[in-house]
């Protein structure tokens, strides 16, 4: 995770899914002088958070959907997703590109983006993703910094046992 920092040079975190909400675990300050902390153990709505996205676009479908159906689309804000068919849009899109993104979607001004990590068995067990202002975490530069995370997050799943290439399930290559 201080490696991801020190490349990118923003927050980075890592969480999973626990029953219908996602948690912190763990995180590494950004060195800039503003910078977002969020304690660990700190728990989020599914549906605005690319952690949980990233990890829900790589379920298999039937419990993709348990959970997805128990979520309350509940608007924080004008960017919020509060329509179930667009939030499985949303996750199919995360899906095709690697990556899940959070555009301010809960907090104005703070974007997120998030890769899976996957284990032994090919599941998603928990995400790796940066935040930081909007202003530094631009879409426009959403693919780039999709890359590198990407490249943690596929390290963090070998050590987990994650063999993509064995089953031809690599997400990140």
């Amino acid at each position: 995770m201080r490696e991801l920092r020190d490349e990118v040079n923003e927050t980075v975190l890592l969480g999973t899914l626990v029953g219908n909400r996602g948690v912190i675990l763990e995180q590494v300050l950004s060195t800039q002088p503003l910078k977002v902390m969020v304690d660990p153990g700190h728990n989020f709505a599914l549906h605005t958070a690319a952690p949980v996205k990233a990890i829900l676009a790589y379920m298999n479908p039937e419990d993709q959907g348990k959970i997805v159906d128990t979520i309350t689309y509940t608007r924080f804000n004008e960017n919020t997703i509060i329509i179930k068919r667009q939030f499985i849009k949303n996750l199919r899109e995360a899906k095709e590109k690697g990556y899940a993104t959070d555009l301010a979607e809960e907090i104005i001004n703070l974007h997120c983006v998030a890769c899976p990590i996957f284990n032994h068995k090919l599941e998603p067990i928990a995400s790796i993703w940066i935040t930081g202002p909007a202003d530094r975490l631009q879409p426009e530069r959403f693919d780039e910094f999709g890359e590198i995370i990407g490249e943690f997050a596929l390290k963090i799943s070998r050590r987990l046992g994650y063999e993509p290439e064995l089953n031809g399930h690599s997400v990140y290559e």
